[in-house]
């Protein structure tokens, strides 16, 4: 029998076979953890028949009274299920093929990797609806139980493998300690990575983040000020050890903080607040670049913790392209930065700028939210140049106009319809105080490109605006977005 399915799933499948391939043998004393995952995958797949029968019972029935939920928040079993009931409305007529890409048994947890495809009915090949969760299952293989769901990234799915994570795009990798479930975080724009290791039966956590920063990177500052904030949302904390050390050959800080808190929301409702210990690592990857990786667990379990944060510290490493810094190797596995011709290009979004005659392009930011700033080499007002990938793709232009200037409290003083290459474009002037009595003004031009929106922006003194305005329409004659 052939099964019908998509570029992005068979890819997922085919991963399957490096992931998480099963042995042809079990070997003797991993025999009940093997049950217990095959117990989950058939718990897991059963969804798609209560689905087709609108049984929602079924479809909930696995759900523990502990369930606990990463991806809404606070949601308990009896709120999942409304929303299951509100997803079994939306997408009536549809059916549901649960594919489980990894599956793995730890301790008293199961882990699971799916793919939950919804298709009408009479087009199978045609997916309305994708959800792609994490389940983490609890108890023995006839009577397991969902405890808790998260979500995890695509692309991050296929930097795992059995025993390390290895993420080429951004040049780094790292053993999984064993005992530990790692799930590469979704893309919310605000890092360019995010890992989470989860540990002690889900209430110890290690999440690496890594950062792009707009200006060069003062490590002691960054470290002493997020350090602080952290603090301030974890009261009452005290730190207990700082000291400045080496990852992976780059300078780090790394600090051990007490606090008391609940545990992780995968951890189940109820949740007790409890002694906890911190460990916050920072470090520099190069002048613009941050690794930031925390550490939290309850205090009864921190030598296990522990154990776990120095493997994966100990075991990070940086592949680096020969003759080439971190920031240069990453740009150039992303297809970020400057092209021969002189434009720049981002191949994710199919941006392509030229800067105007006498105009140097630096790039400020990459990532998943690219920046470009387009400045005079004479001096004088630079443009700013945003690509910014949409968590809603379906939200109008004309409302993000309008969200983009609430938040700088800024007042309209004119609004028209343009072009930037063929695409539709809004161009908006509008004044504001930048927290003082100085009056400050901005002409900013936005376009939409299918799951980004760019603009363009130049802000100053008002007349030094209206001076630029030359110089900003040389620069949207050089725009492209391709291929979107």
């Amino acid at each position: 029998m052939r099964l019908a399915v998509g570029t992005r799933e068979l890819g997922l499948l085919l991963l399957l076979a490096v992931v998480a391939a099963p042995a042809a043998a079990r070997p003797t004393g991993e025999t009940d953890a093997a049950d217990r995952e095959d117990a989950a995958r058939a718990l897991l797949e059963a969804f798609d028949a209560a689905w087709a029968d609108g049984d929602l019972d079924a479809m909930t029935a696995p759900l523990s009274p502990f369930f606990g939920c990463e991806l809404y928040g606070d949601v308990n079993a009896s709120q999942l299920r409304e929303a299951f009931g509100l997803l079994l409305d939306d997408l009536s007529g549809t059916r549901a093929r649960t594919h489980v890409l990894a599956v793995r048994a730890e301790g008293e947890y199961v882990q699971a990797f799916t793919c939950r495809l919804f298709s009408p009915v009479d087009r199978p090949a045609r997916t309305v609806e994708e959800l792609c969760h994490v389940y983490y299952l609890k108890g023995a293989d006839d009577a397991l139980s969902i405890v808790g769901l998260e979500e995890y990234d695509h692309d991050g799915y296929s930097c795992l493998r059995p025993d390390r994570f290895v993420q080429e795009r951004f040049a780094f990798s790292f053993d999984l300690p064993p005992g530990t479930f790692v799930v590469p975080v979704p893309d919310t724009g605000a890092s360019l990575e995010e890992v989470v290791l989860r540990g002690d039966g889900l209430k110890s956590e290690i999440r690496l983040v890594l950062l792009q920063c707009d200006e060069p990177l003062d490590l002691e500052e960054a470290f002493d000020t997020d350090l602080k904030d952290w603090m301030r949302e974890n009261r009452p904390a005290k730190v207990e050890r700082r000291r400045r050390t080496e990852v992976a050959g780059r300078p780090a800080i790394r600090a051990s903080v007490r606090f008391s808190g609940a545990s992780c929301r995968l951890a189940g409702v109820g949740r007790d607040v409890e002694p906890k210990r911190a460990r916050r690592t920072y470090v520099a990857l190069d002048d613009t670049h941050l690794l930031a990786v925390t550490m939290q667990t309850p205090r009864k379990d921190e030598a296990a913790a522990d154990a776990a944060l120095e493997a994966v510290l100990r075991s990070f490493e940086l592949d680096l392209d020969e003759g080439r810094t971190y920031g240069e190797t990453i740009e150039r596995r992303n297809g970020w930065g400057r092209r021969d011709d002189g434009f720049f290009a981002c191949s994710d979004s199919g941006l392509v700028v030229q800067a105007p005659e006498g105009f140097a392009l630096d790039l400020v930011r990459t990532g998943p939210f690219v920046s470009l700033r387009a400045a005079p080499k004479d001096g004088g007002v630079s443009f700013r140049i945003d690509c910014v990938p949409l968590l809603d793709p379906d939200v109008p232009l004309e409302e993000l106009i309008d969200l983009d200037a609430a938040a700088r409290e800024a007042t309209q003083r004119a609004r028209l319809s343009r072009q930037v290459g063929d695409r539709n474009a809004v161009q908006v002037d509008r004044t504001f105080h930048a927290g003082s009595p100085r009056l400050r003004m901005e002409k900013i031009v936005y376009v939409r490109n299918g799951r980004h929106v760019v603009t363009i922006r130049v802000c100053g003194s008002p007349d030094d605006v209206e001076a630029a305005e030359p110089a900003l329409e040389e620069l949207l004659t050089g725009i492209s977005i391709l291929g979107r």
